[in-house]
């Protein structure tokens, strides 16, 4: 397994935003609007029943698990979805079960280790080799090799979703993070042209943080998260860990004391001390700052747009986006989503079924349309949605360039990994510590993590 985790995860260029029991609902939950760090998911192999996958000849309802069912666009799309290939086939019937995200991966766990899974689970790519490495996940090849999906599909299929040559499940979204800014507050605070340079975003962070003239608000000029418990914390470290070159965990070593490394952790120290960013929000409150103004910008995908939408039809017209500062717009990102078929499941057929279904390249079409996502199938973009959604290119453009968050060689410990370094930068920013010394007490802490995981 240990060299099955290198060579693989070498090829990783995803992430994880990242996230986890209740009574399952047949009907959609209202989702919220962000995610939190998922749960530990152990590997020990999950022992799995002898089930007689049922016909989709047969009328059979087909539970369909995801977080996603109650988020704008993405709900829409696998709900559209289903009325079509109920109309295709009036046998296979697609009943929705959804779950709040911070309660879905701890359920979605529970149930694979009882043996009474979903048909269909949508997974984090972080955790899908992890539920690999459990046994709990139906291979798909030979039913890829009756199709042209493979040849359709991003390369990330093939490369990062192929574990010791067998697929286990169809990326179904990829993505990286940017910049999104407000036009208005960038004018307001003199700044007339998004940042190119590490320089240049955190003097840009400095203008745009100040209070109001008129009205006496505070306004900042950046939101990113400076405690463990914050949403996407860790992320927020890696983005400026990895655009200085840096990363804590380099083919199977542990890196945190690499030179770049170090320069990242101080990048955002420097900006922390600046105090450029408001302390405690969510990120719903996060886009709620942005949208009236009163923050410059804030890290995030092309997702983030119907949801600023949603908020105020006339003021996202100030809202756009921006590379980050980094060579190339490097980002953290990758395989986002996986939908795969359970071991377990009772109706594997039907639910293969399904993927077909929204493998099509119309589907596939839609995808971005519906949830400002980029799909998993290559040039599935439409002109029109090209057309008229510009920036969308910067997301499209960066792809190639996404990095990670999953440690190289270290990724079955992710849950454990980022508690490890997350706990150590935000007793930097609150402890004013310099950052030489907490990269040294992430190697030190992570050495001997993986020091007692190896006994």
């Amino acid at each position: 397994m240990s060299h099955l985790r290198k060579s693989f995860w070498s090829l990783l260029f995803v992430l994880v935003f990242l996230v986890t029991a209740c009574t399952p609902a047949a009907t959609p939950t209202a989702a919220p609007a962000t995610a939190v760090p998922p749960a530990d998911v152990p590997t020990a192999a999950v022992e799995q029943p002898t089930v007689e996958a049922t016909k989709p000849e047969e009328k059979v309802t087909l539970r369909f698990a995801s977080w996603q069912w109650g988020e704008p666009g993405f709900g829409d799309f696998y709900r559209e979805a289903a009325e079509g290939l109920h109309e295709l086939n009036p046998n296979i019937t697609v009943e929705e079960y959804s779950l709040p995200v911070d309660q879905y991966f701890d359920k979605m766990l529970t149930e694979v280790q009882s043996g009474s899974p979903a048909d269909l689970i949508m997974l984090r790519g972080s955790l899908y080799p992890q539920y690999v490495a459990m046994g709990a996940l139906e291979p798909l090849d030979d039913r890829l090799a009756q199709t042209d999906i493979i040849q359709r599909w991003d390369p990330a299929q093939t490369t990062v979703l192929k574990i010791d040559g067998k697929t286990y499940g169809l990326l179904m979204m990829t993505r990286n993070y940017q910049m999104v800014y407000n036009k208005a507050a960038f004018k307001e605070a003199g700044i007339d042209k998004f940042p190119e340079t590490p320089e240049e975003f955190y003097e840009a962070t400095v203008a745009l943080t100040r209070k109001d003239a008129a009205t006496g608000e505070q306004k900042y000029g950046l939101a990113f998260p400076t405690t463990v418990n914050d949403y996407g914390f860790y992320e927020g470290i890696m983005l400026w860990v990895n655009c200085y070159g840096g990363n804590f965990a380099k083919d199977g070593k542990i890196t945190a004391t690499d030179p770049n490394t170090i320069k990242g952790l101080e990048f955002m120290k420097r900006m922390f001390d600046a105090k450029v960013t408001p302390l405690g929000i969510t990120f719903s409150e996060q886009q709620q700052r942005i949208i009236d103004g009163n923050l410059g910008m804030l890290v995030g995908g092309p997702f983030v747009y119907p949801f600023l939408e949603k908020l105020d039809a006339e003021k996202v017209k100030n809202i756009d986006f921006g590379g980050t500062p980094c060579p190339n717009h490097t980002s953290t990102g990758g395989p986002q989503n996986v939908i795969v078929i359970p071991a377990a499941a009772k109706n594997k057929d039907a639910a293969w079924e399904y993927i077909k279904f929204i493998a099509q390249p119309e589907w596939q079409a839609k995808f971005p349309e519906l949830t400002f996502s980029q799909p998993g199938m290559e040039g599935a973009m439409s002109a029109d949605f090209a057309k008229q959604y510009p920036w969308f290119k910067i997301f499209s453009d960066a792809a190639p360039y996404t990095i990670s968050i999953s440690p190289p060689g270290f990724e079955i410990y992710q849950s454990e990994w980022q508690r490890i370094v997350g706990e150590k930068v935000e007793q930097m920013f609150y402890n004013n510590l310099p950052p030489e010394q907490v990269a040294q007490d992430i190697q030190t802490a992570l050495e001997e993590f993986v020091a007692e995981k190896n006994k």
